[in-house]
């Protein structure tokens, strides 16, 4: 142990960059997965650019048209009042 007012001093010496050390792979590798798409990734997006607003579009018609036709007994009506 050392004391409070001691002025001793560790030196170290280091092999390799810190570019070259495990944490910087692991960084890089991790940037590069991020930046590229495997080929199902750009099929579900591509199909979910289509498929979401088309089920939205849908539930919108079932939950309002037939309130907007003058059914007053619709459930989503009653929701509303």
């Amino acid at each position: 142990m050392s004391s409070r007012g001691s002025s001793a001093s560790t030196q170290v010496e280091t092999t390799a960059s810190a570019d070259a050390s495990t944490v910087a792979q692991l960084g890089r590798l991790v940037e590069q997965a991020a930046s590229e798409r495997s080929p199902l990734e750009g099929a579900v997006a591509k199909f979910a650019k289509y498929y979401t607003p088309l089920v939205l579009f849908a539930a919108l018609c079932i939950a309002f048209l037939p309130w907007a036709a003058g059914h007053k007994d619709h459930k989503v009506h009653s929701a509303m009042s």
